[in-house]
This record gives structure tokens, sequence and C-alpha cells, in this order.
């Protein structure tokens, strides 16, 4: 009989599958509430005491450098592939690679042999291992969190099984360990636990993912979660009074009116022959940053995104460290809601033995289901764009049977209206992580 492995995480579904020999499984109970859940922690060392908001950076030694430019190569290839879907194409859409490595990595964990090296692989860390995916997201998610008060950031895993299975323990402490993930044995023929995934999302993402999943089947056995949710205050504001009723021009050239917000400030700007880009300073002003690539007169966000890489985004985009110049910024009010599958997007990017059923290997993951395999993986993500910030969060979840702006800097004033469709991305400045990733076409 074909059994389910269902992982989720805030943003992308992963859905396993796996013959079961029907033999009586184990009972095994665990519930890891208190090691577990979202992190956003705030260390108390770090706090000033003038009681101004504690500002930080993480320090990465070279390994660790390495190992996130590593990931941020998986995270614009994740990119490019999802833009260039069939069912994507013309759309804006918004999409989390952070949470996708996440939902992955704890995949990885539960897998060995040439899964485990093609989902490693894929995730940038060719030629190393899943240990190394481990160690970049028990870096990430026990200090980005923490780093600016102004910003709020969740990162939060969750593994759910079916209570008639056993799940090693060996990856238990792992997901526990690495991913701080709370674990849980439930009764998957229940309606209530299609409930607990659901409100368990949206209790992680603040609401702004309410629905994930809307039946459990019989043959299901487990459900890995990742949740990311972001929200922070600009730097500088637009102020809700500068915002117009103005024209945005779409792909082929015809217009809508959308409600696009204005702001004179400094601001940190790059252009070179394919693009020009902002980087707009959330919170402190220091950590996290969206980029805005617009594409030059000429040139379309599929044809720019087409050519780029991490490594020549990260040689020419702004720099938080360079000194801003005054810019006449416009640039859309925004919300957008995805839902993608990405079946074919893992499989064009090399993971593809997860996929079969003769050739997965989960093996390290349960006792009690063999073999395992991917049958589906689905991303849910959301992004809000205000005068006053940014809200954004992400679901994964698969099935398996530096200083202060200065505003005097450069009495130049430089034009970007991000009048027409654009390239965005969230980053963290101190660890470089990319956390999301997006098109907005205006449609």
């Amino acid at each position: 009989m074909k059994k389910y492995l269902f992982f989720a995480a805030c943003l992308m579904v992963i859905s396993i599958t796996s013959c079961d020999n029907e033999g009586e499984a184990p009972q095994q109970q665990v519930q890891d509430e208190k090691n577990g859940g979202a992190t956003d922690r705030h260390s108390d060392s770090d706090e000033q005491d003038s009681g101004q908001t504690a500002v930080r950076s993480l320090t990465l030694s070279d390994a660790q450098k390495t190992a996130v430019e590593r990931n941020n190569e998986f995270a614009f290839s994740f990119f490019r592939k999802i833009s260039a879907l069939e069912e994507l194409k013309g759309k804006s859409f918004v999409s989390s690679p952070i949470s996708a490595t996440y939902a992955l990595g704890m995949l990885n964990t539960g897998s060995t042999g040439t899964t485990s090296t093609e989902i490693t692989a894929m995730l940038g860390f060719n030629g190393g291992s899943r240990q190394d995916v481990n160690e970049l997201c028990k870096l990430l998610i026990e200090n980005v969190p923490s780093l600016d008060e102004q910003a709020v950031l969740k990162l939060a895993d969750c593994v759910l099984f079916h209570q008639d299975i056993a799940l090693k323990e060996p990856f238990l402490q792992d997901v526990r360990d690495y991913y701080h993930g709370e674990v849980f044995a439930r009764d998957f023929n229940s309606s209530e636990t299609v409930d607990f995934i659901n409100d368990w999302c949206s209790r992680q993402t603040e609401g702004m993912i309410k629905h994930v999943i809307g039946e459990l089947s019989a043959e299901q056995k487990v459900v890995l979660m990742n949740a990311v949710y972001f929200k922070a205050p600009w730097s500088g504001q637009f102020k809700a009074e500068d915002t117009r009723e103005e024209a945005f021009t779409l792909d082929g050239g015809r217009q809508q009116t959308k409600a696009i917000m204005h702001r004179q400030d400094a601001t940190f700007y790059a252009k070179n022959s394919h693009y020009s880009a902002i980087g707009l300073p959330y919170g402190n002003g220091k950590n996290w940053v969206m980029y805005v690539l617009l594409p030059n007169e000429g040139t379309t966000v599929d044809e720019l995104l087409s050519s780029l890489t991490y490594d020549n985004w990260e040689k020419e985009k702004p720099l938080v460290t360079d000194e801003a110049r005054m810019v006449d910024v416009k640039l859309p009010k925004f919300k957008i809601d995805s839902e993608i599958i990405l079946n074919d997007v893992l499989k064009t990017m090399g993971s593809t033995s997860m996929f079969s059923s003769e050739k997965a290997d989960f093996t390290p993951m349960t006792t009690s289901v063999d073999p395992l395999w991917v049958s589906l993986v689905k991303q849910l993500a959301s992004i809000e764009v205000s005068e006053e910030g940014t809200e954004a969060s992400a679901v994964t979840i698969a099935e398996t049977a530096g200083s202060d702006i200065d505003s005097t800097s450069t009495p130049e004033m430089t034009k970007f209206h991000a009048t027409r469709p654009f390239i965005y991305l969230i980053q963290e400045v101190s660890s470089h992580a990319i956390f999301f990733t997006g098109i907005y076409r205006g449609e």
C-alpha cells in the first residue's frame, strides 16, 4: 500500500509517498513544545544600557560565509526556475528560498544515499554533506532573529507523524538540535490534524497564511513544516499623503493605475548596463534591506532574471556600507499571495531520486514505512508592502506517505521610478542570507 509523508514548511510543501509492509508499528508519542517552535529571541547580553534599540551584526567565520554564499546560489537558481514556470508567466509572485532550505534541510536529515547527495547539492553544497546544511540552518535560526529589535523575524519548524508509525530518534534529535523543531504524534485519520496543521501555519505567520491543506489521506504518514515570518518598518518611511494613483506600465506596454508611494531620501543606489537598483533599509538601517531591481528600458524582468546570478548580484548591488545618495523613489504599494507546485522545479535543479518510489531513500527517517518518496512539493508565501514597511511570510510543507544614512551626503537627485515590472528581494546584511525573492508585474 502506498503511504505519504507529508512535509510542510511556510512557503513550500513537499509530499513524499511510500510503500508500507503493513506491520504493526510501535507507538511513539513525542511532543517537544518547550524547545521547539518559532525562534524570534533577543539576546539580553546585547541590550544597550541607554535604553536605545539594541543593534547587532552577525560575525561569520570564513566557513560560515562560504556556506551562506553557496546557499544563496541555490536561492538565485530557485528564483529563476520558479519564474520560468508556465503557470507564473506574466504574473507577480513571492517566494522564500530560506524557507525552502529549512524544509528541504529537514527532509535531507531523514534521507541517505543518492537522495541525500542530490538534495545537498541542490541546496548549494555540492561535494558536502547534509550536516553542512544542518549547521547553516542552526546558525541562522539561533542568531538572525535577534539582530534588530525593530524587525520581527520568526523561524519555526515542526514534524507531525501518524501515531501508528515510529520515527527514528537520531532524525528527531537532528530536527530538535539544528531546526529547533516541535515534534508531535497525531491521528492522521482525524480532521483535527488538518486543523492543527493549518492553525500552526496561521499562528507562525501571524495569520498571513491560514490554509495550507484541505485534507490528509489515510496514506499520508508524516508532515514536516517550516514557517518564516518577517515584519519591519522602513528606516525612512513613505508618507501616506505622498501616495498617488499613477500609471504603471505592464508587460506589453498596457498601463494600469496603481497606488504609487513616493519619497525623496538618502537611499543606497547602483546602476549598470542591465538595471538600476535601490536598497531600502528596514529598522535600524543596518541589518535588513529590500532591494528593488528595475530593468533598463528595453529589457524585461524575465531577461534580467535569466542572467542574474548571486555572484554578479553581490558584485554590483547597492551596498549598505556605501555612502547613500539622494534618490527620488516611486514604488507601488502591493500585496501578493503565491501558491506554487515545485516538483518540476526541484527536478530541474537536480533532485530527482526523492520523487521516485524506486530510487528515494528515506530510511533514516522511520522504521515503520519503507520506502518513502516525495509526491508533492508546494510553496505558499505572502508579502505586503506599504508606506510603513513590509510584512512577509512563507510556508513550506512537504507530504510523504553599516552605518546611519546621511541624508546630506549627496546633493544630486537621482530618479528611481518603479512604475514598470521589477524584481525584489529581502536580505539580511550581516549574514547575507536571502529570505524572500519575487517579481511584481502590476497585473
